[in-house]
This record gives C-alpha cells, structure tokens and sequence, in this order.
C-alpha cells in the first residue's frame, strides 16, 4: 500500500513546461503541474466538490472507505454520487453519497469547508435531508471536511448526537491516494481525473505550519506576503491558528473564533474575531432586523501600528454595509438598540480601566494592547486575556439589560444552538 508523501513532490512552473517543444515522456514524468492554481480555484470549495465527487464516482473502493468513516458498518455498493450545483436553493449539502441494498438505503453527505465555518442549523439540515432518504437513523451519517480536523459543533449542540464525523482534506487525500490506479493510469488519454486527483493529494498533504509562540506579531504579519504554494491553507492560517489558540486561553469556544482581513479603504489589516458564548445569534430572515440578529464581538487588528488593537462591535448578523443596513425595514430600531448598549457599557467605564468608550459607527469600545510589532504572540495572548476579562462582563449585562428593554427573546438564534 502506497503511503501519502510527507512533503509535496517540487514543482516546476507552468512557463517552463511551455519551453519544452518535444517533451519526453521522462520529461513528462518529471513535472507536476497544479491544476488548481493554473485555474485560480486554489480557495474555490466547489471546485474541491466537483472533484472529489468524480473521484469517487469512479473508485467504488475509495467511496466504501469514506462512507465507512461516517458509517462503519455501511456495505459495499454502487454508490450514487452526487455535487451540489451552484445555483441550487435550499438545505442541500456539498456532496451526497447514496446506495440501496435489498431494500434498505444508506446515505451520507460531505459539507466541505475550506474558508467558511458552520452555519447555524446547517449540518442539522444536511443531515435531516439524507435521513429523509434512508428513514432509518443508524443508515444514516454526514462528514464535515475540513484542513483541520474541526469538528461540527454546532450539529452536536443542536441535537445532543455525534452523527457527523470529523474528516481532514489531508485524510481524504490518503485515502483517494490508495486507490488512485481507480482512476487511470498517468500520461495517457482519459488519465485527466487521475492527474487531477494527483495534484488535489499534493496540495491537500501539505501540513499546516506551525504556531511559534516566540514570534513577533511583524513576523506574522510578514508570513502573508509570502504566497504558500501548492497547499490548501489559507494566507491567514497562522491567525486562525492564533484564534483557535486564544480561544482556548479565554474559555470560549474555538468556533467563536475565527481569523479576519479588515478592509478600509483600498488597504486590507489581517485580524481576529472573537465572541463570548451567546453573543452572536441567528441570521437576519428577510429584511426585518429583530434583537435576536446581533452579533457582538471583539475584533483585534494587527496593523502596523498599535498592533493587537482590540475594538468591541455591536453589528447585525451576517454583517450588513452602511446601505445594507439603511434598507433595513426597521433601521431606526436597530439604531436605537445600539445606542441602549453603547450607553450601558459606557456607564461602566469605570470598571473599564483598560478600554476607551468610543462612538463611531459600530464601534462600542476599544483598547490599546500596549505592545510593539518587536512583541511577541506569547505577550499578545496575556494582554488579550486582561482586557477580555474585563470587558466580557460589562457585554453580558448590557446585552441582557437590553433584552429586558424590548421585551423579547434574548438571542433566540444563540439559544437555540
């Protein structure tokens, strides 16, 4: 059995193949075009979609593996493969794998994630649509894909069960890996999926890099500008890998936290977001702002100046542009429930020695983290876990103070996760 390589195999680019008139076959041997970044799909999940879905469309083998690590006693069968189009509406999922045997239907979906995270209710609606498929719950599983193994929290808060089970683009790739003589052999016609297949397994086996915590925050701001080649990782990777860990070091949830690029005119600062429990609730439905559509969070930017800046937002979820939020059928409540909170986090000042009270737009409060681009992450994390502490109680009385001024819900969308 053929192991994934450790490291991606060299490339050479795609100008030097274009020098080649007469290529060799060894010649041919010898180079590994990357599909992905000829077509600049590297960050496209749909492409990833597409052709995993004809990967296993046409290795039977390598499909029994992957609906077995969803449901391990699944048989061995013809298994109807299916991606998602881009114009389709409605809860269906990125990839869905069915089959039938002597009357009874198995069904499992993959909900790839590259860029995004999980959505509220949407690995439960996944799962819903393959159940109702199956009927029987036990022939039924999802797969969350992911570069780094994160799990579908959200699916397990929502139900209380662990039916989507946790799967990394790098574990796919030894699996399509295995079995890539499934899909042709190399250099000849009709061996396309094969070398495209091949390129996805390279770029999938890169290993993430690792956080150093003695790095300084210009450092990692350097990494963005150095283009990571022939790897699935995003630029950001090393700030989601920093919100992740300081997550951890706070007590909130790694999926309240999450990396970020701050656009401001023209010029574009990496950064964190990151939410307290129930700070963030559901989705806006239609056009109507209503108190459970908040999102409250910390923001920190790592410009280069005053780098690990950290500013409170009270905003909409999803986030909705100054226009976006002046068509807003009730604009002037959304208004007036931002300025409530602004008010009662102010009035706590004094117990906010740390922050500034601030009122631009949707900014509540910030805080100087009082470091240099020379400091290093390992400092940043102690300063952000001061401040934090300080102003998340002040944010969960103002938002229950004013859940008590409308009389309504208190984050429906939050409650119900």
């Amino acid at each position: 059995m053929r192991s994934v390589p450790e490291e991606a195999p060299l490339y050479v680019t795609v100008s030097a193949s274009y020098r080649l008139k007469r290529p060799t076959i060894e010649m041919c041997n010898s180079l590994r075009v990357d599909i992905f970044e000829i077509l600049s799909v590297e960050r496209r999940e749909d492409s990833y979609n597409s052709l995993i879905t004809y990967a296993l469309m046409n290795s039977q083998a390598a499909c029994d593996e992957v609906v077995r690590h969803a449901l391990p006693n699944a048989p061995s069968l013809a298994w109807d493969v299916k991606c998602r189009s881009k114009n389709t509406e409605g809860k269906v999922p990125d990839v869905t794998i069915t089959g039938e045997s002597n009357g009874e239907k198995w069904g499992v979906f993959i909900e790839n994630k590259i860029d995004a995270t999980e959505a509220i209710g949407q690995t439960r609606g996944y799962f819903d649509v393959i159940r109702s498929y199956v009927i029987e719950k036990d022939r039924a599983g999802g797969i969350f894909l992911t570069l780094d193994g994160a799990t579908a929290h959200r699916h397990v808060q929502e139900t209380g069960e662990t039916r989507v089970m946790s799967l990394t683009h790098r574990e796919l790739a030894a699996i399509l890996h295995k079995h890539l003589d499934d899909l042709g052999e190399p250099l000849q016609a009709g061996s396309t999926l094969r070398n495209a297949v091949a390129s996805y397994v390279d770029r999938a086996s890169v290993p993430p890099p690792v956080l150093d915590l003695k790095c300084t925050l210009s450092s990692l701001r350097d990494s963005l500008r150095v283009k990571s080649r022939h790897a699935m990782h995003p630029g950001l990777v090393q700030y989601a890998a920093l919100a992740k860990l300081l997550a951890s070091k706070v007590g909130v949830p790694e999926q309240n936290a999450c990396s970020v690029l701050a656009q401001n005119q023209g010029s574009a600062t990496p950064g964190l977001q990151l939410r307290a429990d129930k700070w963030r609730g559901k989705n806006i439905d239609g056009n109507f702002w209503d108190l459970a559509n908040l999102d409250i969070h910390l923001e920190v930017l790592f410009g280069e100046s005053k780098p690990g800046s950290i500013h409170l937002h009270f905003e909409t979820c999803p986030y909705l542009t100054k226009r976006e939020l002046a068509n807003l059928t009730n604009f002037d409540q959304f208004r007036a429930a931002q300025g409530e909170f602004r008010a009662i986090v102010h009035a706590a000042a004094l117990k906010l020695p740390l922050w500034r009270m601030k009122n631009t737009y949707l900014q509540v409060a910030s805080a100087d983290s009082s470091l240099t681009n020379s400091s290093t992450i390992e400092e940043f994390i102690r300063a952000f876990a001061d401040r934090f502490s300080e102003i998340s109680p002040v944010v969960d009385v103002a938002r229950k103070q004013l859940a008590k001024s409308y009389r309504g819900p208190l984050f429906r969308g939050a409650s119900e996760r």
